[in-house]
């Protein structure tokens, strides 16, 4: 397999030298570029490497637990709610960014609703 950026140029994206292995995260993306836009029209080898390394910053930073839950208790009820920013691509910058540099729009599509919500609900004291 043949990737068009390297561990180095993913972790100048992310920020972070120290990161672990990156090859499974490059692997994954590499796949996704080969496999849904490499018969997109327009789409250069520089941006084809642009959307792969965004792709694979992506998977790198995607449970980074950035969400915020929120909670409320009413009674003897507890409930929790998290809003996420997202699922699938939305749910980091690198994602939207790799969304964006798509010429042909086939990232945000294979992503549409991808948005959820969760919610808990505790009764252990009722």
């Amino acid at each position: 397999m043949t990737f068009r950026v390297t561990e180095y140029e993913v972790r100048e994206l992310i920020g972070d030298p120290e990161l672990c292995n990156l090859q499974p995260f490059m692997a994954m993306a590499n796949v996704i570029v080969n496999d849904l836009l490499m018969e997109c029209t327009g789409l250069s080898a520089d941006v084809a490497a642009l959307i792969e390394k965004n792709i694979a910053a992506h998977f790198v930073t995607a449970n980074s637990g950035d969400n915020t839950i929120t909670s409320e208790d009413y009674r003897s009820v507890k409930i929790s709610y998290q809003t996420l920013k997202g699922w699938g691509l939305n749910s980091t910058t690198y994602g939207v960014a790799a969304m964006m540099l798509d010429p042909c729009g086939v990232l945000v599509r294979a992503n549409d609703g991808n948005t959820k919500k969760r919610f808990y609900i505790d009764v252990s004291d009722y």
